[in-house]
């Protein structure tokens, strides 16, 4: 059974932040993720984490949106170092850089992306991270991002060939760009090592939209996968607990229950 991971940022938002850790290892969750590690805590989350067997999956590079894997190497270096030192101090393994968005007709940016990941890859091996790209939905929610086929993301991650690069596959926004979720992410799983899921449409509770997540996550355990499946939602309740609760419940029933 796969083990699931929680982004605590969009969640219990009632919530204090570091109760949150607590909160989500009551439901079940294996993980926890969040955004910018090194507006945090670093010991505090640590220690709760520790405390209720929680690991820290995945972590945002610092300034997501402000430095972006087309700028200029410098730039992002100084992101992945100074993001790094706060993963180190909580025990998070992984970090996400956003592509950034799209600057030219001709498709000059991949090559741009690609040569700064292999440059990357030297920093990810001092620090003990992996870094990550995700394809995101450039339709609905981050409209004018380069990087929204996975196609593309596989190609950079190929073209890179180092163990320290890797992809989020995000069923969200795969789902919204491509659909055909279970043949795209089943020929390429050796180069994805996490997953996220919302609903489509709306981004909200996994149960809500018109993908069956129980049917796409056995489809994942049956390729050996050994990742944790992220849930990274917005409630469309009130209760955040309520919703928390039930989309829990509906990832861990039985697709077929109804019949028998």
């Amino acid at each position: 059974m796969l083990e699931l991971s929680l982004n605590i940022e969009p969640v219990l938002t009632g919530m204090d932040f570091y109760d949150r850790i607590s909160c989500a290892a009551d439901h079940g969750f294996k993980a926890v993720e969040f955004w910018d590690p090194t507006i945090r805590d670093a010991a505090r989350v640590s220690r709760l984490a520790a405390s209720r067997k929680l690991s820290i999956a995945m972590c945002c590079m610092k300034g997501i949106f402000d430095v972006t894997l087309n700028c200029a190497y410098p730039l992002v270096a100084q992101g992945v170092e100074q993001t790094a030192r706060s993963m180190k101090d909580m025990g998070c393994p992984s970090m996400f850089i956003l592509a950034g968005n799209l600057e030219s007709k001709a498709d000059t940016q991949k090559n741009i992306i690609i040569e700064n990941l292999k440059r990357l890859t030297g920093l990810a091996e001092k620090h003990g991270i992996r870094i990550h790209i995700e394809p995101v939905n450039s339709l609905v929610d981050l409209k004018g991002q380069y990087l929204d086929l996975t196609r593309t993301g596989f190609e950079i991650i190929k073209c890179v060939n180092d163990p320290h690069v890797r992809m989020i596959c995000d069923l969200y926004h795969m789902q919204i760009m491509e659909g055909n979720l279970i043949d795209g992410f089943t020929r390429n799983i050796d180069l994805i090592s996490h997953f996220h899921a919302a609903a489509v449409p709306g981004r909200k509770e996994l149960f809500l939209g018109e993908i069956d997540f129980r049917i796409v996550m056995r489809a994942i355990e049956q390729t050996g996968y050994r990742g944790y499946f992220g849930v990274e939602y917005y409630p469309s309740y009130e209760d955040h607990l309520k919703s928390l609760k039930q989309v829990v419940s509906y990832l861990r029933s039985s697709p077929w229950e109804a019949t028998g």
